[in-house]
């Protein structure tokens, strides 16, 4: 390998970009109150459907407590709903509200709006190409996470 400054590593530049990325994300939630795991929680729950916490939990990859506050959280701001299982009485599922899509259906806008402004100027195959490659480099990082 040789020799590059840290500006011309592809990993820099990646993690790099991801972060201003994040940071502007979290600024536009931090206006509503939100985080990006509330966010993904909405998403997943408008995706998938009703959820338990477990299977929530799962997808997120995060410890019992953290999903605890993260409902509680979400409950506070009436975005979700805990209902009984129709399967099981003793289960309890979790909701997505009218509230909770309106306010994921506007996350998701502003990001989208977000994403078209940094990628502008850049044609269609180039973003296919882009995000190829990073679908690619996730795949191997996850398989090196797995050895």
């Amino acid at each position: 390998m040789n020799n590059k400054r840290m500006e011309e590593a592809v990993g820099y530049q990646l993690s790099l970009t991801a972060h201003l990325i994040h940071n502007q994300h979290n600024r536009s939630l931090a206006n509503r109150g939100l985080s990006r795991s509330l966010v993904r929680i909405l998403y997943l729950l408008r995706e998938d459907g009703p959820q338990s916490q477990t299977e929530l939990q799962n997808k997120l990859r995060v410890q019992g407590s953290t999903m605890n506050g993260l409902i509680e959280s979400l409950l506070k701001k009436n975005l979700i709903i805990k209902a009984e299982s129709e399967n099981d009485r003793r289960r309890k599922v979790i909701e997505i509200t009218e509230a909770g899509r309106e306010v994921e259906s506007a996350v998701w806008k502003e990001m989208r709006e977000m994403e078209e402004e940094l990628t502008a100027g850049i044609s269609e195959d180039q973003q296919q190409w882009l995000l190829e490659t990073l679908k690619s480099m996730q795949q191997k990082l996850e398989q090196r996470k797995e050895q």
